[in-house]
């Protein structure tokens, strides 16, 4: 197996939604469900593809497998961060109207009362997390956050932080081994017809 990390490109959208869908596929339903017309990996790809906000390619690492992506991670800091609203209210109209985007921006609101967006600028936040199904257990994920970690220092970030599902007790493990600790329980009550939100944890790591 060829494995390698490697900065996101725009092209790389189709390869990637599927597997950033797969980091928090109830959190995505949850906002991308009712009257909204893009379904969650339609709008994930969309945003991806763009240059600024959130989901933008720029912000994301990729494991490429033999020459075809097989895992996504996004790296950023609170600094980054503060312009990620704006972009992400002009692109969730884009592509879902006026009426049902605010209705999108809703709920995309009450998600980030779980999963909390950073805010310090020495806080590095990495978020959606995958690697393909059939390559978990190869040492890929950690072999990325190796990568963002040292990325982390090169920023000048003093912490890496996260967020994951109570319900993923995997993924935990896996960040325990690499040093996180859960400094937060965050208990959800979202839900809807597309599903429930499940409660999360906050895990931090001192670099």
């Amino acid at each position: 197996m060829n494995a390698a990390i490697r900065p996101a490109r725009a092209e790389d959208a189709a390869a990637a939604a599927p597997l950033i869908y797969s980091s928090g596929p109830e959190a995505f339903e949850y906002v991308f469900s009712h009257r909204a017309r893009t379904p969650a990996r339609g709008f994930i790809e969309y945003a991806f593809s763009r240059g600024a906000g959130e989901f933008s390619w720029r912000w994301f690492r990729v494991v490429e497998v033999d020459g075809q992506v097989a895992g996504t991670a996004s790296g950023y800091t609170g600094a980054d961060a503060r312009g990620f609203a704006w972009h992400a209210v002009r692109q969730i109209v884009h592509c879902n109207g006026l009426l049902a985007g605010a209705r999108v921006i809703a709920r995309g609101l009450r998600i980030e009362r779980i999963i909390v967006p950073p805010s310090r600028p020495d806080e590095y936040y990495i978020g959606n997390v995958a690697i393909a199904p059939d390559l978990r257990g190869r040492g890929l994920g950690r072999m990325l956050f190796e990568h963002l970690h040292e990325e982390a220092r090169a920023r000048g970030a003093s912490e890496c932080v996260l967020d994951v599902s109570a319900e993923n007790p995997r993924a935990e493990a896996l960040y325990a081994r690499l040093g996180y600790q859960v400094v937060r329980d965050i208990p959800s009550r979202l839900a809807n017809a597309a599903g429930r939100v499940p409660d999360h944890r906050r895990m931090a790591l001192s670099l």
